[in-house]
C-alpha cells in the first residue's frame, strides 16, 4: 500500500492530477486536505463523500474516513475506479450536522492502460523460466540520484560492457518513465513525454548522447509544445527532464 497526501481549496480553482495504472487492486491511499481562507477545513462533525465519472460514463461514490485530529479525509483507490483507462473527473460532497453540503472539484485520475498478465503467469509453467532468465541478468547501477540530474553525468563504468542500458527520468514529482538501449555506446537516446490534460496536449522531448562513461544532452535537442483545444501552440526550447537513475545489464 502506498499514501499520497493532497491538498484542494475550498475558494479557489483546482488543478491536481494523479496517475494511476488500469488493473490495480485496493493499493493506493489518497490523504487530502481541504483549504479554506484562514488554513484547514475543519472535518469534525462532517462527513465527506468522494465521487468519480469513469470514462465509460459510470459513476462511483465512496465515503470518506475523516480523521477530525488532522482535519483530512482519506479513501482507497478501489478496483473499479482503475477498471477503465482514462481522465476520471472526481468531487468532494462535504455535509455537516445541518446538512449543508460542500462540494470540491478539480481532481482528475489519469488511468493509464495496462496489460494483465496474470493469467499467463497462472496457466502456464513458462513464468519459472522466465525468472531464471531474469536471474541470469547481470545489473549494475551506474549512476543513481533520487533529484536528478540535467547536467552531464559521469558514469561509473563504461556502457561498452553492457548488453543493454536502462535511463530512468522524470519530468516533474508525479510524472516518472524509463527507456532500454541495446549496444548503448555512441547512441543518442530519446526522452519523451506526452500528456493531455485540461483540453491542451502538452509534448515535451530530449535527447541525451550515450559515450562510453559520459550521459550529455544534444544541444538545441530539447524543448516541449503545448497545443490548445483551440489549435494554439506554445512552448520553449528548454529541458524538461532530469535522469534520477542508469542501469547497466550483461547479457
Amino acid at each position: 500500500m502506498v499514501t499520497k497526501s493532497i491538498t484542494l481549496s475550498t475558494w479557489q480553482e483546482n488543478d491536481s492530477m494523479l496517475l494511476l495504472n488500469q488493473g490495480e487492486v485496493n493499493s493506493r491511499d489518497i490523504i487530502v486536505n481541504f483549504e479554506d481562507t484562514d488554513g484547514n477545513l475543519e472535518l469534525k462533525d462532517r462527513q465527506v463523500t468522494f465521487y468519480v465519472q469513469k470514462p465509460d460514463g459510470t459513476t462511483i461514490f465512496n465515503n470518506c474516513s475523516v480523521d477530525s485530529s488532522q482535519n483530512t479525509a482519506s479513501f482507497t483507490i478501489t478496483s473499479q475506479i482503475v477498471s477503465v483507462s482514462g481522465v476520471l473527473d472526481c468531487e468532494f460532497q462535504i455535509f455537516d450536522n445541518n446538512n449543508s453540503l460542500l462540494k470540491v472539484n478539480g481532481l482528475k485520475l489519469i488511468v493509464k492502460p495496462n496489460k494483465d498478465f496474470s493469467e499467463a503467469i497462472e496457466s502456464t509453467s513458462e513464468f519459472n523460466a522466465l525468472t531464471e532468465a531474469i536471474n541470469s541478468i547481470s545489473k549494475t547501477v551506474l549512476f543513481s540520484n533520487s533529484y536528478g540530474s540535467q547536467g552531464t553525468i559521469t558514469l561509473s563504468d563504461d556502457v561498452k560492457n553492457y548488453s543493454y542500458v536502462e535511463i530512468f527520468y522524470r519530468q516533474d514529482a508525479s510524472e516518472f518513465n524509463s527507456v532500454k538501449i541495446e549496444n548503448p555506446n555512441e547512441k543518442n537516446v530519446a526522452l519523451e513525454n506526452i500528456q493531455y490534460y485540461s483540453d491542451k496536449l502538452y509534448m515535451r522531448a530530449s535527447v541525451a548522447i550515450l559515450n562510453e562513461n559520459t550521459l550529455t544532452w544534444e544541444s538545441g535537442s530539447y524543448g516541449y509544445k503545448v497545443i490548445s483545444s483551440t489549435g494554439t501552440i506554445s512552448g520553449s526550447a528548454i529541458n524538461m527532464f532530469y535522469v534520477t537513475k542508469i542501469i547497466g545489464y550483461q547479457t
